[in-house]
């Protein structure tokens, strides 16, 4: 569309109040423009309008809901402003709708973590280390995940891949001392 063109080149050039007239313009005479309304969406969040980042995200869903895309941004948005249950959701229709970036593996497992569905963490994570089997951050999360559900055997193997692709990584530390303690733990309570 040439009118995409355009918002776009206004963007390049530091216009973007301009391109953001063009893009409600555009948004208004051609509604069924999924990508239109993921654009305005990137344009509402830069300027701190949650409420209308989120409509327009919600507009691409309901025009297309076979397309991963626009859940994929609504689950990045939904986390950004707290609510991880519908981040979760979003997240996961994003991958059953065919994205299969790491990213929103990534943040999926990592929202689940944080909702305390460690068992749904470690499916995703595990999920993950298949498609991206270098992935140092995926075989870190897969580690925690498999602690936090008393699986020591797949997280030491897994944090030993997490070591091995890069002994660097910053949550490493962190890691592993989550997993000793898991650990002890578990030694302290072990069978009655």
């Amino acid at each position: 569309m040439v009118s995409d063109k355009l918002a776009e080149a206004y963007e390049q050039s530091g216009r973007s109040g301009d391109a953001l007239e063009i893009l409600e313009a555009i948004a208004q005479g051609h509604p069924e423009h999924v990508m239109t309304h993921l654009k305005l969406s990137d344009y509402y969040v830069a300027m701190g309008r949650m409420e209308q980042a989120l409509a327009q995200v919600r507009t691409a869903v309901n025009l297309n809901p076979e397309l991963g895309t626009p859940y994929r941004q609504l689950g990045k948005l939904l986390a950004q402003d707290g609510d991880y249950e519908g981040a979760a959701e979003a997240l996961t229709l994003a991958i059953k709708n065919g994205r299969t970036e790491t990213d929103i593996a990534l943040s999926l497992g990592s929202i689940q973590a944080r909702l305390g569905r460690w068992r749904e963490a470690t499916k995703t994570f595990d999920s993950l280390t298949k498609r991206s089997p270098d992935s140092a951050t995926a075989f870190c999360w897969l580690a925690r995940a498999s602690a936090e559900i008393g699986d020591f055997q797949r997280s030491g193997a897994a944090i030993q891949k997490a070591i091995e692709f890069d002994p660097q990584l910053s949550m490493l530390p962190q890691t592993r001392a989550r997993i000793r303690f898991l650990l002890e733990q578990s030694a302290d309570h072990g069978p009655n």
